[in-house]
């Protein structure tokens, strides 16, 4: 069990991510925009004008989120500082161009057809740090489970049976870089399953032991029961299968982190670290373990992607000039090795996509 003793980078990573959130949600003069043509028009509650990036949207009303939902459709956090945190819902064939913006606000979310979990940063009110928060069709709050540290990762199975929360936790007695606290829920109850570190861990069929695993980065399966995560350990990172049944876990391959499976099941994108600290994004095909980087994207990508389909991936890339409204946004990657396709950008001044067929 992990104990209470030193804090090190625990603070660390609440100081800078409070310092973040503060940069970020600076409000821009009236008068910026993405580009040299005008931003995409929103629909937002408590407001009756149209206008341009900077400005606020037109009324929020159910009959405009459900036209957009007739079609595919992508959901997102915003980083506008008009909007900032919130939820918004666009047409995956043009996102951005409307967006509906709803009153919900998140630091992190996944969202399924009917179900989603978003996970808010509570340390305004001391106690506890976070919450989960489950929410239906209408991204109304269902449930609320209390969290033990710093908003970090969050996804809901497909059939949306299972819904995981990750967060930094301070105090843990032990030499790592950081502390995670990876909780499983039940969706239609709202209840705690398990922390992954009740889990037992295999390797080559021996069971391991270590007072510093760390889990994150969980990618449910089709079969909700069963997923794919990030064990951290002795200064190492490694893909784990795991059994939601059996509670355990399997242990496969080194240097892995934050993976994301395919709608087709077929592949895992991941990042994985450089000597410099930076990571590259990777896939695996799960048929033959083949392992290859998307070598059309040379930044270093700090998130766990979505899929936009079996074939191209979503991710945030926060880039190094200008305010974070304009640098913080999603780009879309091809994870075919032949293939040429540039990588470009999905979605401007946005965060935590989840794709809605």
């Amino acid at each position: 069990m992990k104990s209470s003793k030193g804090f090190g980078f625990g603070l660390f990573a609440l100081a800078v991510t409070a310092l973040t959130a503060f940069y970020v949600a600076r409000r821009l003069p009236r008068s910026t925009k993405l580009d040299e043509s005008s931003g995409p028009t929103s629909i937002a509650s408590g407001s009756n004008t149209s206008s341009e990036l900077g400005g606020h949207g037109t009324t929020f009303n159910g009959s405009a989120l459900e036209r957009l939902r007739v079609a595919p459709h992508v959901y997102a956090r915003s980083v506008r500082h008009d909007e900032y945190g919130r939820i918004e819902i666009a047409a995956l064939s043009a996102p951005d161009a409307e967006r509906i913006v709803t009153d919900l606000k998140c630091d992190r979310f996944s969202f399924g057809r009917t179900r989603g979990i978003c996970l808010v940063d509570n340390r305004i009110n001391l106690t506890p740090p976070a919450k989960a928060l489950l929410v239906d069709r209408a991204l109304a709050v269902v449930h609320t489970i209390d969290l033990a540290g710093l908003p970090s990762r969050a996804r809901i199975s497909s059939d949306e049976r299972f819904a995981v929360a990750t967060v930094f936790t301070v105090g843990d007695d032990y030499k790592a870089d950081f502390s995670t606290r990876t909780t499983l829920l039940d969706v239609r109850t709202g209840n705690p399953i398990a922390d992954l570190e009740e889990f037992k861990v295999l390797r080559e069929g021996a069971e391991l032991h270590s007072p510093d695993f760390n889990f994150w980065g969980v990618t449910f399966k089709a079969d909700s029961s069963q997923f794919f995560a990030t064990l951290a350990t002795k200064g190492k990172t490694y893909l784990v299968e795991g059994d939601i049944a059996r509670r355990e876990v399997h242990v496969l391959r080194e240097n892995v982190e934050c993976p994301s499976l395919s709608p087709d099941q077929k592949h895992l994108v991941f990042k994985s670290k450089l000597p410099n600290s930076e990571w590259r994004l990777h896939a695996l095909d799960l048929a033959d373990g083949r392992e290859w980087e998307l070598t059309q994207e040379q930044r270093s990508v700090d998130d766990q992607v979505a899929w936009l389909d079996d074939g191209h991936v979503l991710y945030r890339i926060l880039e190094e000039h200008g305010e974070p409204e304009l640098a913080l946004n999603i780009w879309v990657a091809a994870i075919d090795p032949a293939q040429t396709e540039p990588v470009k950008r999905f979605m401007r001044s946005a965060s935590s996509p989840s794709v809605s067929y």
